[in-house]
C-alpha cells in the first residue's frame, strides 16, 4: 500500500470520527465505535506508522472541538446579552404599567396585565434551621482513595488502568 493510499484511508476514518448519527425514531446516537475500529485494523502499514497517522487525526479533531467549544462560548454570551436586553425591556415595560396605575391593557396583538406573586427573600441563611437546607451527598474520592491503599473498603475498589500518553 502507497503513502497516498494510507493518506486517503486515515482521511476517511477522520471523516468518520466527525460523523454523527443518529436514529430518526428514538433519537439516540448511533454508536460507530466498530467500524471506526474496524477500519483501524484494515489500513495496512506498520504500527508506527498507523499510530503517528492517528496522531494527526486526533490533533485535526481536537483542534476542531476547541474550535466549536470557543464559539459555543462567544454564542452563550451572544445570548446571555440578549436575555438580560429582554429582561430590561420587559423590566421598563412593568415600570411604566405600574406608574400609570392600569392593571391590564389590551393592544391590538398583545394582552398585558399585572399579577401579584411571593417569593422568599433569604437575609441571613445562617439564622435559618437544618430543616430548609437540602444536604448534597457526594464521595470524597481522594479520602476513599487513601482508605483503599490502607485496606478494603466496603463499596469500593480501586482498579488499575491503562491510559496512552502521547509526547
Amino acid at each position: 500500500m502507497n503513502l497516498f493510499d494510507l493518506t486517503g484511508q486515515f482521511l476517511q476514518l477522520k471523516e468518520l470520527s466527525e460523523q454523527i448519527e443518529f436514529d430518526e425514531e428514538t433519537g439516540e446516537i448511533i454508536d460507530n465505535s466498530e467500524t471506526i475500529n474496524e477500519l483501524f485494523n484494515e489500513i495496512g502499514g506498520e504500527l508506527n506508522d498507523k499510530l503517528d497517522s492517528c496522531q494527526y487525526v486526533i490533533k485535526e479533531l481536537e483542534s476542531d472541538s476547541n474550535a466549536l467549544k470557543d464559539e459555543a462560548k462567544r454564542l452563550n454570551a451572544k445570548a446571555k446579552v440578549l436575555s438580560n436586553n429582554a429582561d430590561r425591556i420587559k423590566n421598563m415595560m412593568l415600570e411604566s404599567l405600574k406608574a400609570s396605575e392600569l392593571q391590564k391593557v389590551k393592544s391590538k396583538h398583545f394582552n398585558f396585565s399585572l399579577r401579584k406573586s411571593k417569593s422568599v427573600n433569604v437575609v441571613n441563611e445562617d439564622l435559618l434551621g437544618r430543616e430548609f437546607f437540602r444536604i448534597k451527598k457526594e464521595v470524597d474520592k481522594t479520602k476513599l482513595s487513601k482508605a483503599l491503599k490502607d485496606g478494603e473498603v466496603d463499596g469500593a475498589a480501586l482498579v488499575e488502568n491503562i491510559s496512552l500518553m502521547v509526547k
